[in-house]
């Protein structure tokens, strides 16, 4: 009979056992010979050390989604050795591209007892490029919003008047040259673009 040390036996000869938590058992193993008419109980004990295994979950400094010009710190489980999927082997990785991500984790006292995280995936995201166009019929303006990865906009006509929308008309009342301007905004930051418009 197999005693494990941590309140499970077994009567199998070739015996499996999963131990739930770390530390260091005493397993016996205990043989009893039904043919020899005296006592043949024999009894063979060793110590079983079980590691932990390391929990690979990755942290994040910051969010998933990260702007150009910027990074995120990915961290696992202290006092253990890593292995990143770009190969590096330090505690944490820093990360400044879009790309996916994980991490093999080992226990340092026994490299035989790791784990792998799930992937992670970074997202890069870019700032806001201003841009626009505009069309003139009798001094009313149609401006025309082009600016990728914007997602809120401020307008400036140039004649003291602004708007939020995405894609405004004006209706300028007064000949002249006017410096208009659109600013982009998203998460990252924001970007400006200016035109002039001569309705001289």
């Amino acid at each position: 009979m197999w005693d494990f040390g941590d309140g499970f036996t077994s009567t199998d000869s070739l015996a499996t056992h999963t131990y739930t938590s770390p530390g260091l058992y005493s397993v016996s193993l205990t043989a009893i010979d039904p043919n020899v008419p005296i006592d043949s109980t024999t009894t063979i004990t060793q110590l079983i050390h079980v590691y932990e295994t390391p929990d690979p979950t990755i942290s994040l400094s910051g969010n998933d989604s990260i702007c150009a010009g910027t990074s995120v710190v990915l961290s696992t489980a202290p006092n253990s050795t890593y292995l990143w999927s770009d190969n590096s082997t330090g505690s944490t990785l820093e990360v400044d591209e879009a790309g996916t991500y994980s991490v093999t984790v080992y226990n340092i006292d026994n490299p035989n007892c790791f784990a792998s995280s799930d992937e992670i995936e970074i997202v890069l995201m870019p700032l806001p490029d201003a841009s626009y166009t505009f069309s003139n019929v009798d001094h009313l303006v149609t401006f025309a919003n082009t600016s990728p990865e914007g997602d809120h906009f401020l307008w400036n006509f140039g004649d003291g008047q602004t708007s939020t929308t995405n894609n405004p008309s004006h209706d300028y009342q007064v000949n002249g040259i006017y410096d208009s301007y659109l600013v982009a905004y998203n998460f990252c930051g924001s970007d400006t673009a200016f035109v002039t418009i001569d309705l001289s």
